[in-house]
């Protein structure tokens, strides 16, 4: 099992989120020379809702950042949404690195 999350963003809002890719046994996956996507959906196997090419901070370290634009978040659902993050090495293969929730909430305005 991929390394687990749980974040919570209100419907409208930016929001970076931050994760260190690790494997099964969670060691930190060195991201050098590859690229991280992460997927957002009502549920694992169902249409994205979002994807988003993450920023890897430090690739040796395996940690990387996605942001979700306020235009994405809009269109979130309410409840509880499923991230994947897969990680694409430069030989090709494609790994799932960081997993989890994304517990979306109504905006409250001021």
């Amino acid at each position: 099992m991929a390394n687990r999350y749980a974040f919570e963003v209100a419907q409208g809002e930016d929001r970076q989120l931050s994760m260190t890719a690790r494997t099964r046994l969670m060691e930190a996956v060195d991201l050098t020379g590859g690229s991280v996507t992460v997927r957002v959906a009502r549920r694992p196997g169902l249409s994205a809702l979002a994807t988003s090419a993450a920023t890897i901070v430090s690739a040796t370290d395996g940690t990387f950042t996605v942001d979700l634009t306020a235009e994405q978040t809009t269109n979130f659902p309410r409840g509880d949404l499923f991230f994947s993050a897969l990680f694409t090495a430069s030989d090709g293969k494609v790994s799932r690195v960081a997993e989890g929730t994304i517990r979306c909430k109504r905006r409250i305005e001021a």
